[in-house]
């Protein structure tokens, strides 16, 4: 849904990723000006969230980062030493009041787990003080561990391919049973050390991406039955995954466009309204965006679909959307908590059917490098889908600041 009062300035908005270079555990903050006191708190890395904030400008609203440095005075109900983007640079300030709400964007830098664990315990202390988040920490522990969200997926029936614990002694059996499976990390994220094992005339076929020289590779390895679990453990250890709990994941054969491999990633988001809305759908082809995939225009990608199946492009979009609103009400709904984004990642079979794969609590938001559009329209739709979900995170936050409860409407509304 776009809000009819800012849709020329979306139309007109063209967004651009700034991200900074520090590392830096931060929260990023909005006060509301228009009569409301209200702020916002999102857990971020670095300097990053720059388009975010350009937007708030845009409708009035002022916003503010804080970090792990920053100090929380409770008396005051202030948070001392802030950052501000403006005149397009990052400016230290003072202090600004403690945020009414606040997102946990995350911190994904391995190497400070002392800045990690601070960032964390500032969370839960504003928590404490009565913060409302835009994703509640407990509700996201059924989205971070893909077992439980696959285990929550079987529970509501929605569709989604068969998953189990990997194991060593299970292995062999489940590719026998489909022929073609992934192998995942079960708290994974943008790709990274997932396997692919296809079956073919007894051989097995084991692939996956694998960075050198900053370019992405694809290794692949042709092995007999008996030496399929010293493989895989080979290709964990050169993925540094060999740590890792993994899950065994039935592959889905999907509808290819330019001859590539199809995913949707949908972003659903509580808004202005409160109610849950799908407001962007782009097409990844060939893989993840942060390795070697790239973006393709969701009309066009469907249209070509509505070609091969018989089935029109609005029919497959509309199923896209319910399952997405299903997917976003079953995860509150187990959890007993509002959830205000996810980023849900679909595929559509060879038969035409819809399938979860994954959802995302921190899913991107910087509009990728040209080189990763097939085409200007693809580009296009990617900024628009970008601002879209900015200007929902902004209107959902000014929403639960009035003290407003989240409500769902009828999906055949």
């Amino acid at each position: 849904m776009l809000y009819p009062c800012y849709k020329n300035l979306l139309i007109n908005l063209f967004i651009l990723s700034r991200l900074g270079a520090s590392g830096d555990y931060f929260i990023f903050a909005a006060s509301f000006e228009q009569g409301s006191a209200a702020s916002i708190g999102v857990l971020a890395s670095s300097f990053n969230r720059v388009d975010l904030h350009e937007m708030a400008a845009e409708i009035g609203v002022f916003t503010f980062n804080f970090n792990e440095q920053s100090m929380i005075d409770e008396g005051a109900k202030l948070i001392r030493n802030i950052w501000v983007y403006q005149h397009h640079k990052w400016t230290k300030m003072a202090q600004a009041p403690l945020p009414t709400v606040f997102y946990d964007f995350g911190f994904y830098s391995k190497k400070n787990k002392d800045k990690k664990l601070l960032g964390h315990q500032l969370r839960e202390k504003i928590l404490a003080l009565g913060s409302r988040p835009i994703n509640p920490p407990e509700a996201m522990k059924l989205v971070r561990n893909k077992l439980k969200f696959s285990a929550l997926m079987d529970e509501f029936q929605l569709m989604h391919p068969e998953t189990i614990k990997y194991s060593d002694s299970s292995l062999s059996k489940f590719v026998d049973q489909h022929s073609f499976v992934f192998l995942k990390p079960v708290r994974g994220s943008k790709g990274d050390g997932i396997v692919e094992i296809r079956k073919d005339a007894g051989t097995y076929v084991i692939s996956y991406q694998i960075k050198k020289l900053n370019v992405w590779h694809e290794r692949r390895i042709h092995c007999p039955e008996d030496s399929l679990v010293k493989n895989v453990h080979l290709a964990f250890e050169e993925l540094k995954q060999d740590d890792k709990e993994y899950l065994v994941q039935k592959g889905v054969p999907v509808l290819l466009f330019n001859r590539m491999r199809t995913d949707f990633r949908v972003s659903t988001h509580r808004t202005g309204t409160g109610e849950a809305e799908v407001v962007a759908l782009i097409v990844r082809l060939g893989g993840n965006i942060s390795q070697a995939g790239q973006i393709a225009s969701a009309e066009e990608v469907l249209a070509n679909f509505e070609e091969q199946l018989g089935f029109s492009s609005e029919d497959l979009e509309r199923k896209i959307d319910t399952l997405a609103l299903l997917v976003f009400r079953a995860i509150e709904e187990k959890a007993g908590l509002p959830i205000g984004e996810l980023g849900l990642d679909f595929v559509i079979s060879e038969q035409g059917e819809v399938y979860i794969i994954e959802a995302n609590d921190k899913p991107g938001y910087r509009t990728p490098k040209i080189g990763r559009f097939i085409n200007e329209n693809a580009y296009r739709q990617s900024a628009m889908g970008a601002a879209r979900r900015n200007l929902s995170l902004i209107e959902y936050a000014r929403y639960l600041s009035l003290g407003s409860s989240p409500r769902n409407r009828k999906l055949n509304d």
